[in-house]
Formats: C-alpha cells, sequence, structure tokens
C-alpha cells in the first residue's frame, strides 16, 4: 500500500472522527428513534374480573434536528380489589424504555427498567370471590435503517444491537424481549441468558420489545423489580475502514523513518566476503 505523508495521515483520521459523531441512529435512521410503554394491573376471581388498563403512554418520537441525545418513554398503574388487607392488597405496576444517542466511538445505549407488585394476600374481585393479582407491563423502541437516507445499499452490516444479561426469573414471573425487523421476529432474550447481539443492515426497520408478566396467587404479595440494557453499535463502513488503515499506516510508517540510525558519514569499509 502506498505511504500517506504524515498530513494526510492525520487528516484521514480526523476526517474518520468527524464522520463518526454519531451512533447507528444518528447516522442511518431519519425520523432517529420512536419509543412506547404500556401498563395494565387486574385482580381476577372466580367469576368476576377487575381490570385497569392505564392509556398506552404517548408514542415518544424524535426527528432531525432538535434531537437532545436522550428521550423516555414510561407508564404506571395501580388498581384496588373490591376487598382486601387495608394499605397492602394492590396490583401496581411501572415501566420505563430510555434510549441515549451515542457519539464518536460509544455507541447508542438503552435500558428498560420495571417495577411491580402485586398483593393478594385476602384480595377479592367481588363479594366473597378470592382473587389473584396480575401486572402486565410493555416497552418498545424503534427505528428505521433507511438506503436513501445513508446512501448505502439495502442489506449493509452497519451495526449490532447488543443485550446484556437477563437475569433469571422469581416465583410467580415471566418476562423476555424480542426483536423484530421487516420479517418477523428475528431473535429473543429470555430470563437466564447472558449476553447477545442482532445485526443491524441497511432497508430494515428494527422493533425491540420488552414484556414482563407477574400472576400473583391469592393469599401472596411478592414485589420486584428488573433493569436490563444494552447497546446499538457501530459497525464502520468498509469505506471509512479502509481511510482509517491508510491513516494508521501513514502514521506507522513516519513514526518507523524518524527511528531509523541515520546514514554513517565517511568511509564504508566493505564487509568481507
Amino acid at each position: 500500500m502506498p505511504r500517506l505523508p504524515l498530513s494526510a495521515s492525520l487528516a484521514a483520521l480526523a476526517l474518520l472522527a468527524t464522520t463518526a459523531q454519531a451512533g447507528v441512529v444518528g447516522q442511518y435512521s431519519p425520523n432517529l428513534v420512536w419509543l412506547s410503554s404500556s401498563a395494565l394491573a387486574s385482580f381476577v376471581g372466580a367469576g368476576t374480573e377487575l381490570v385497569d388498563a392505564a392509556p398506552q403512554s404517548p408514542t415518544i418520537t424524535t426527528s432531525h434536528p432538535g434531537y437532545d441525545g436522550f428521550v423516555k418513554a414510561s407508564a404506571t398503574n395501580t388498581l384496588l380489589p373490591f376487598s382486601g388487607t387495608p394499605d397492602k392488597d394492590k396490583a401496581r405496576g411501572g415501566v420505563a424504555v430510555d434510549f441515549h444517542a451515542g457519539l464518536g466511538a460509544i455507541g447508542d445505549s438503552f435500558s428498560f427498567n420495571s417495577n411491580s407488585l402485586a398483593s393478594a394476600v385476602t384480595a377479592t374481585a367481588a363479594a366473597g370471590d378470592d382473587a389473584y393479582a396480575y401486572v402486565q407491563l410493555q416497552a418498545s423502541f424503534n427505528f428505521y435503517l433507511d438506503a436513501s437516507f445513508s446512501g448505502l445499499p439495502a442489506g449493509t452490516l452497519v451495526g449490532q444491537l447488543s443485550f446484556d444479561a437477563l437475569r433469571v426469573q422469581e416465583a410467580h414471573e415471566r418476562f423476555w424481549i424480542s426483536v423484530y425487523d421487516n420479517s418477523g421476529l428475528v431473535h429473543t432474550v429470555l430470563a437466564g441468558d447472558g449476553p447477545s447481539t442482532v445485526a443491524l443492515r441497511i432497508g430494515q426497520g428494527y422493533s425491540t420489545v420488552y414484556k414482563y408478566y407477574l400472576t400473583v396467587p391469592h393469599g401472596t404479595d411478592p414485589s420486584y423489580s428488573l433493569s436490563v440494557g444494552g447497546q446499538v453499535q457501530v459497525v464502520p463502513e468498509p469505506a471509512a475502514l479502509l481511510l482509517w488503515l491508510a491513516g494508521l499506516a501513514g502514521i506507522t510508517g513516519a513514526r518507523c523513518a524518524r527511528l531509523r540510525p541515520p546514514a554513517p558519514q565517511g568511509q564504508v569499509t566493505p564487509i568481507p566476503s
């Protein structure tokens, strides 16, 4: 590979740094990211069901320009039984999803956070109808990697969606995370799973959905919280990677040239053959 002058090498690296001042969403999604969340609480007896479905949070959207780098959507709900232990029996849940824009080598990041308390010690859904408590929480973030916006061909690998490990389920819990693209379900993170990744390609829309359920039998009252996060990391474009390699090679060559010993002065005695 021809060696670039040091000034050109530094310029190449500077150009790469300039073009990498945003995460996957900032670089490739014209509508950036949109989020939503919802919470439902209920008490269910043999013949009666009390349900309070809190209105879904307004869909939180962002767009170019004006994105401040952080967005969040949250929902909460609390429902009391027909009758129950005073100041104790209730079905309550809250969920939030947040998304942080990345800069430079730092990818976008996200997190899902939920808390739930379902107490049904003496709860009833109607007179004489013992009930169990139920909480259902859901949150999602979504983005579309647009070929026309990015200028890259559809199918180009530009990033990966990385999930942290998801804790194991406790008694009466169920939860998981699903990732969908244009074709349908492409990845699922189950309770107890370790870290995992999903490839992100131009021309695909991605929806990451967190679902949490807590079903508490009559006579019990557990409460739980759960947090899980991850990153949306950039994979360098081939052209940018070649530019970086060229710049690095130029700098390395310049450093090696400085380390060479000076040419000997005067007469050089040949080495005998």
